[in-house]
């Protein structure tokens, strides 16, 4: 086995998925910004998270944050606002419309995980998300050392 490959292959594989657009959720990408917003919306409160900090959380540019909440205001789930004290950051909340897409989103998503990890061992599960985390930590203690 080449285990050097199978960290790309797993995250392929899950990509190949679209789970989210199988299930009738908005493309991954489009998903993962809402959920940021929100997350960072109930982190630094409701006036908003600025698109450097959302793009900062997703590990992309800004510019291609910027590009995905276009979409995302056009179709009425994100908006957009400056503040009077901080006009150099844009700041992005939720419409009610896009809390309750997040909101069902979500509840899609857990069902649809329960679903599926229900035909796996809980102890095969535990040791998978425990291995998980030691690749996880091994990864980033990686990157933080590379020159």
């Amino acid at each position: 086995m080449d285990l050097m490959s199978k960290p790309l292959e797993i995250s392929r594989k899950i990509h190949l998925l679209r789970i989210p657009e199988q299930l009738g959720l908005l493309p991954e990408g489009e998903s993962c910004m809402l959920m940021a917003i929100r997350e960072g919306n109930a982190k630094e409160g409701r006036n908003g998270i600025r698109i450097s900090e959302l793009a900062a959380r997703l590990g992309v540019s800004v510019p291609t944050a910027s590009r995905c909440l276009q979409k995302l205001t056009r179709e009425g789930y994100a908006q957009k606002s400056s503040k009077q004290d901080d006009r150099r950051g844009t700041y992005v909340t939720l419409t009610p419309k896009g809390e309750e897409l997040c909101r069902q989103s979500l509840a899609v998503m857990s069902d649809f995980i329960k679903r599926a990890f229900s035909k796996i061992d809980d102890r095969e599960l535990e040791q998978f998300f425990l291995t998980f985390d030691k690749v996880y930590d091994a990864l980033s203690l990686a990157l933080s050392e590379n020159p």
